[in-house]
């Protein structure tokens, strides 16, 4: 099996994908994989569909558990608000206030329907007006991402959530004069494992992904990886760019033959 891994799928090109679709070992042998969350991922998808097929997933639904779309989408009327009246709209977002300040400010999808106005995001803020906190949900309609503002340059975490909203994945970033330092942790099958790298946290994704040591990993030259890091023994690092040149050359990728000499182009 090939694994091509990507940063962000809406970067590429549909010269790209198309160049893709050429590799004669795509079907069945070849998956592409994203590595960064995009809570619209899905709906992305949808309006993307000549790449539908091309992408598998992204990293983090398999990390946070959330391969499935839930049954019931969170709405307006889930969040059960404890507000005094009345509320603020202005288009798709609504403010509602407690003791005459404002308490929280929740943003609509804007295609909800009045009669199941779905929830982008939820933000929280203190009695002075600042933000301290906000909620994002999943296009698919589950809270996926809660972000937690650090005071003065202090710790700030982003936590994500399991359809059953538990914590699955923390980051951890701490302001270090003019250095952000950050700390990843991940939960998963209520073990909890520490990184403190995208590429420790990458290599644990390959081995529960189930990557053999006889299949082929391609990834972004922007990741440092040392040798043995992964649980393959085949792993390519290509530059983003010289791949879509390549893709523009409207040159035929055979992912089947990855060798030095077919991959020479994207190596430069």
């Amino acid at each position: 099996m090939n694994y091509v891994f990507i940063n962000w799928y809406d970067e590429m090109d549909d010269r790209l994908m198309t160049a893709l679709s050429r590799a004669e070992a795509l079907a069945g042998q070849s998956q592409v994989v994203v590595l960064n969350y995009n809570r619209f991922f899905h709906r992305d998808l949808q309006q993307q569909q000549q790449w539908f097929s091309h992408v598998d997933q992204n990293m983090f639904d398999v990390l946070n558990q959330t391969m499935v779309k839930p049954d019931n989408p969170s709405s307006l009327a889930d969040l059960r608000i404890m507000a005094d009246e009345p509320t603020v709209r202005q288009d798709n977002v609504i403010y509602f206030f407690q003791n005459g300040r404002k308490l929280l400010a929740v943003t609509l999808f804007q295609n909800s329907k009045n009669d199941a106005e779905l929830v982008d995001s939820v933000h929280y803020f203190d009695p002075f007006g600042n933000e301290i906190s906000g909620d994002y949900y999943d296009v698919r309609g589950f809270k996926s991402m809660s972000v937690i503002n650090g005071v003065n340059g202090g710790v700030a975490q982003e936590v994500m959530f399991d359809l059953s909203g538990h914590e699955k994945t923390i980051f951890f970033y701490q302001q270090v004069h003019d250095d952000v330092t950050n700390t990843m942790i991940q939960h998963y099958d209520e073990q909890m494992a520490s990184f403190t790298s995208r590429e420790q946290l990458i290599s644990y994704f390959c081995r529960q992904y189930g990557v053999k040591e006889h299949d082929t990993v391609l990834l972004p030259k922007s990741l440092n990886f040392l040798n043995g890091s992964l649980p393959t023994a085949n792993v390519w690092q290509w530059d983003d760019q010289a791949l879509r040149s390549l893709a523009r050359d409207n040159a035929v990728l055979t992912w089947n033959k990855l060798d030095q000499t077919s991959l020479s182009k994207l190596l430069k």
